[in-house]
């Protein structure tokens, strides 16, 4: 049986993929910071247990594990001094890297890290050649932690996705989640390439399914690549605000603001080669809003 080591499996991402993996019958581990009802419930699932570790401070990881998927992703919108940010990012792929070089298991590295690598504004295009120019200490921490972990390459295969958005219950941050928001309380939503089509975003269950792939077929030792994910735009920007709108019922004046940025295209066909299936946007927002309680 796989066994799998999740670093901040009680975050947002980290508790659904604990969740699934259970579900498909893998050994799961995870670490958590702080205790919560979420924490037990996953505590109760099959095959899962917890530590509990707070990587805010230097701390050590053991055990025997074929995969190590680091799910820390601390995130501040304050100072840029801010050591509750850069810390936690820095100090769990330096425990995932030290883990990794005793363990004689460990063929996998999943690091779970972020479009923020490239920097703000997007580029207008992203591809897995497009270099990384993070303009914050988020984007900085995580390319910091894209590069400590490559540092396991000799005998683990490292695999570094780059998530955009990723919609599911409780989805936090970035465009969309603000724009629902914003709708729930009627006020108004400034959109810009109103009329061109909209990528930035995946979806939880994508992100599991692509995860599950990876680790019943990894890649070789020795293999690094960091792939950034996508949806397949069905919909431009307007049309899915617009979309949104209609399904909370909401009364928001969905303004236009010019723009001489283009909206930025993602080309992920790199992660489509490792086995990740781009949600369709129609698609991921209807189940996204369902999720939250906005049923037709």
């Amino acid at each position: 049986m796989i066994r799998c080591l999740i670093v901040a499996g009680g975050s947002y991402v980290g508790r659904y993929i604990v969740r699934t993996l259970s579900e498909a019958g893998f050994r799961v581990d995870f670490t958590y910071r702080t205790r919560s009802p979420a924490i037990s419930m996953l505590e109760n699932l099959s095959g899962v247990r917890s530590f509990q570790r707070d990587f805010s401070l230097p701390i050590s990881l053991e055990g025997e594990y074929d995969v190590i998927i680091n799910s820390c992703g601390a995130y501040s919108a304050g100072s840029f001094e801010d050591d509750q940010l850069v810390m936690p990012n820095v100090n769990s792929a330096i425990a995932i890297l030290e883990l990794a070089r005793r363990s004689l298991a460990t063929r996998l590295i999943l690091n779970f890290s972020s479009l923020s690598v490239y920097g703000w504004p997007l580029p207008g295009l992203v591809t897995p050649a497009t270099r990384a120019a993070p303009t914050d200490t988020y984007g900085t921490t995580k390319l910091l932690s894209e590069q400590l972990l490559v540092l396991a390459c000799e005998t683990a295969a490292v695999v570094n996705l780059r998530f955009p958005v990723v919609l599911g219950k409780n989805a936090h941050r970035a465009f969309l989640p603000t724009v629902l928001n914003r709708l729930l309380s009627n006020e108004s939503i400034t959109m810009s390439n109103c009329d061109e089509r909209y990528f930035a975003c995946t979806s939880l269950r994508a992100v599991a399914n692509l995860t599950i792939g990876l680790m019943r077929n990894p890649p070789a030792p020795g293999t690094v690549c960091s792939p950034p994910l996508a949806c397949h735009p069905d919909l431009t920007i307007r049309e899915a605000v617009e979309f949104m709108k209609e399904r909370v019922s909401s009364s928001s004046e969905l303004v236009e603001k010019k723009s001489t940025s283009p909206s930025t295209m993602i080309d992920c066909a790199e992660a489509i080669a490792l086995g990740y299936a781009p949600p369709i946007l129609s698609a991921c927002l209807a189940d996204w809003l369902k999720d939250e309680g906005f049923v037709e």
